[in-house]
């Protein structure tokens, strides 16, 4: 009686998807030296030494996942098996930390949240609410100002005053100077990171510098005052102190949908968590005895925190306004 072995799986994670095929890197990059024929059939350990798969493995899911209606993702954690015709297909995929809509990426670790300094100067909206995003994702996010060698108004210690008492990170770039990039390549080391904000802020640029990938940066429009988008699908880049970065192509938001009522939206603001209002129930817009608009007149919370606050919260109250 013949010994019964296991099918032969490879973890991976899948980096990029292009037509219907996948493209996976495996966890370990030593792979082919656990394959053994004492635990895999030995005629598959064959093929699969004779012809080692090139790096990363092309593959495709296999059926039963269409009929589950489950679609792989850019990030997904999942066993690789050959096939009987010499290629790889996705036998399993790992449940996912978090998931995202747009961009279609799963995974993530940390958010790189990006706008530049000028032109286009940031729209502090928009940072609030891919923040929001992040968090309820379980993400943690890092904002980071480019174009630093531009700010000669003071902007970036203006932004960090707005964003640090909140506990968000602030860090400022310059492509044109080395010693800004330590700190964003340490906080990333060793996880997957989604590179966010609208064009034209130098995501490109920032890729390059921290990647070992090679992005065209394109052309800024003197006309729109922003950047072309570069960048055609979604796809994990190596890191060059480890982990992993997604470009997020044509990306200017993140949807809030039907995530939160308006009444949560304040959890969504730490700074907001120290505050003891008069009421449990306070949403700090008008009721009186509340603490958060009292620190906000004393400068504790930021102005512009409160406004943009206010701003989503009647959004979120009429519903008619999709992020």
């Amino acid at each position: 009686m013949s010994e019964t072995r296991e099918e032969l799986k490879i973890r991976a994670r899948i980096i990029k998807g292009i037509g219907g095929f996948y493209y996976a890197e495996p966890l370990d990059p030593l792979f082919l030296s656990g394959i053994s024929e004492d635990r895999y059939d030995p005629e598959t350990v064959r093929q699969v030494l004779e012809n080692p798969p090139e790096i990363p493995i092309e593959c495709k899911p296999r059926g039963i996942f269409r009929h589950k209606k489950m679609k792989p993702a850019i990030g997904d954690l999942i066993a690789l098996s050959p096939d009987s015709e010499g290629g790889w297909v996705i036998t399993e995929i790992e449940d996912r930390r978090n998931s995202f809509i747009r961009p279609a990426v799963v995974n993530v670790d940390i958010a790189v949240i990006c706008f530049a300094l000028t032109k286009p100067a940031p729209d502090l909206l928009l940072l609030d609410k891919l923040l929001i995003q992040a968090q309820l994702n379980s993400v943690d996010p890092v904002i980071c100002f480019t174009k630093r060698d531009t700010d000669t108004q003071g902007a970036f210690e203006n932004y960090s005053r707005i964003y640090e008492p909140a506990g968000f990170p602030v860090i400022g770039l310059s492509a044109k100077e080395d010693d800004s990039f330590p700190e964003l390549t340490e906080r990333i080391a060793g996880k997957t990171a989604f590179l966010a904000g609208p064009s034209g802020v130098g995501k490109s640029t920032l890729i390059n510098r921290i990647s070992s990938a090679e992005m065209d940066t394109g052309e800024l429009s003197q006309k729109l005052g922003r950047g072309r988008h570069t960048t055609r699908h979604v796809e994990l880049l190596p890191g060059l102190s480890g982990g992993w970065l997604v470009d997020t192509p044509g990306f200017t938001s993140l949807e809030l949908e039907q995530q939160i009522t308006p009444e949560e939206l304040a959890d969504w603001y730490p700074e907001f968590a120290e505050a003891q209002c008069r009421f449990a129930d306070c949403v700090h817009i008008s009721e009186p005895g509340c603490a958060v608009r009292t620190a906000v007149d004393s400068g504790e919370i930021a102005k512009e925190r409160y406004d943009s606050y206010k701003t989503l919260y009647k959004q979120l109250k009429n519903r008619k306004v999709r992020y």
